[in-house]
């Protein structure tokens, strides 16, 4: 809980934002290994990692990179 605490102050963004961020990056992460979990995870070049290299995307008060938004897993019929 103070990871989760730390992070959204950190990106100024509430717990549930980095919480719904967290979800998508696995959702992604499942989708690219063929709907298989696969351990350890590895997000590799996610979206944080593209803002952070971007100029201007960078929060004025903690200089570190603000995440930009996540696109939304693809949602799977049963």
């Amino acid at each position: 809980m103070q990871e989760l605490g730390g992070l959204a102050e950190r990106y100024r963004v509430s717990s549930a934002t980095i919480l719904r961020w967290a979800l998508r990056a696995l959702g992604n992460h499942v989708e690219r290994n063929e709907g298989r979990l696969v351990l350890p995870l590895d997000f590799g070049d996610t979206a944080v990692d593209k803002a952070a290299k971007k100029p201007g995307r960078r929060s004025t008060a903690t200089g570190q990179a603000e995440a930009p938004p996540v696109k939304a897993a693809k949602k799977r019929g049963r």
